[in-house]
């Protein structure tokens, strides 16, 4: 879950941990990430926390490396995260 620390992420994260899912957290601010994962675990899920910043492809790259270390898989993503910037369709974006 990208821009799950606060706002519309966590309470998508919220609501996956209650049905049972295992949630990863990924959030720029990891320290706001970190909080959000350990209030989660209300439910029959786990939550787990990593600092990432979806404009960057190494952040991204390790984020995705590392989520299936603690989960064993990823099985539904949610692209979430808030990023300003130049509005293009997605073919047409840079990595920039």
């Amino acid at each position: 879950m990208t821009g799950g620390a606060r706002g519309i992420g966590r309470a998508i994260a919220e609501q996956f941990e209650r049905a049972g899912a295992n949630v990863a957290l990924v959030d720029i601010d990891g320290e706001a990430a970190g909080i959000a994962a350990s209030s989660l675990e209300s439910g029959d899920g786990q939550a787990a926390a990593f600092p990432g910043d979806v404009s960057n492809a190494e952040s991204v790259n390790h984020m995705v490396g590392n989520v299936p270390r603690i989960f064993g898989r990823i099985d539904v993503r949610v692209n979430n995260a808030g990023v300003v910037g130049c509005c293009a369709p997605i073919q047409d974006q840079k990595e920039e």
